[in-house]
């Protein structure tokens, strides 16, 4: 067997742990059910996650991209609720940004 077949199967249970980590991140942020705390957004792909929602009168955003060095990178932006308008713009570029391999 040459090298890249024995390599594929490493592959593929590398990109589904990377997918069961995004999916577990979004289902235990949902089971939290702290005062004041509400998720209005979750999304995941195969190696990240998106959450977003309010915490008493704040707004939070939170992107995880599970990376294939095994480094989870966190952008965690969170501002008054009075301030969405200004900043909802901000954070789709601040989250485009993060970029792991």
């Amino acid at each position: 067997m040459d090298r890249a077949r024995r390599r594929k199967p490493d592959l593929l249970r590398h990109l589904q742990r990377r997918q069961r980590h995004a999916e577990g991140f979004v289902a235990g942020e949902k089971a939290n059910i702290g005062p004041g705390y509400k998720i209005t957004y979750s999304k995941t792909g195969k190696n990240w996650a998106v959450l977003s929602g309010v915490k008493g009168d704040r707004v939070f955003y939170e992107r995880r991209l599970f990376g294939k060095d095994d480094v989870i990178r966190t952008v965690w932006i969170e501002y008054p609720s009075s301030l969405k308008a200004k900043y909802d713009p901000l954070i789709v570029a601040i989250a485009a940004s993060l970029r792991g391999p």
